[in-house]
Parts: structure tokens; C-alpha cells; sequence
């Protein structure tokens, strides 16, 4: 199990499959929201905004309401031969 929290989320945008199609396409994701990034000032602060980056990977990115818990599981895994 892997579990990242917050901003890390993020960092998965990077990673591409064998097929060189994204590891987090169709998978379910979640972290930082931009709402909360804007409830904080953050927004022109930071690299990126884990909300757009999960959306822009063709992943599930999900969100509960603003500082509360919210969990999410899915699957990553693959296989090279």
C-alpha cells in the first residue's frame, strides 16, 4: 500500500505506463482541492494545483467539502515482460 497525502497526489501526473498513457488514467485519485488552495491564498503560490494536474491525467480526481476527510483507494500497478 502507498499513500500520499496532500500535494503529493501530484507528482503521479508524471509517470506513464509501458503504453506511454498516464498510470493514473481512470484511476481514483484524490488531494488538495483548489478551493482549499484559494480558502489559504496558495493558489499563485505553489507549482501546481493538484485538482487541475489529477483532471488534466484523465484521472478520477474526487473531492469531500473543504477540510474535511475524504479517502480514496484504487490500483496502480503494471507489468513489463
Amino acid at each position: 500500500p502507498v499513500a500520499a497525502l496532500c500535494h503529493p497526489p501530484g507528482v503521479w501526473r508524471m509517470w506513464n505506463s509501458a503504453d506511454d498513457t498516464p498510470l493514473v488514467r481512470r484511476k481514483s485519485f484524490t488531494g488538495y482541492a483548489n478551493s482549499e488552495e484559494e480558502d489559504v491564498g496558495l493558489t499563485d503560490l505553489v507549482p501546481f494545483l493538484v485538482e487541475d494536474m489529477m483532471k488534466g491525467t484523465d484521472g478520477n480526481y474526487s473531492k469531500g467539502n473543504n477540510w474535511q476527510h475524504h479517502v480514496v483507494t484504487t490500483a496502480l500497478f503494471w507489468f513489463t515482460c
